[in-house]
């Protein structure tokens, strides 16, 4: 149970880090063309979020 407990963190924390890659992204093209998009803002921010949370407790598994 451990194990896939351990998995599935790892798999949120990767999730995570993907969406707030993506965000980062588009957020900074958003940005080079003069707009705020707060959609990938809260993107990138909810990307930092899932990360931190899912590594954070991925470490935290025996």
């Amino acid at each position: 149970m451990t194990a896939m407990k351990a998995f599935l963190f790892l798999l949120a924390g990767s999730a995570g880090l993907l969406l707030a890659g993506w965000g980062s992204t588009w957020l900074v093209y958003a940005l080079t063309k003069g707009v705020l998009s707060l959609a990938h803002l809260a993107a990138a921010a909810a990307g930092l979020a899932l990360a931190s949370y899912g590594l954070g407790r991925w470490e935290l598994c025996d």
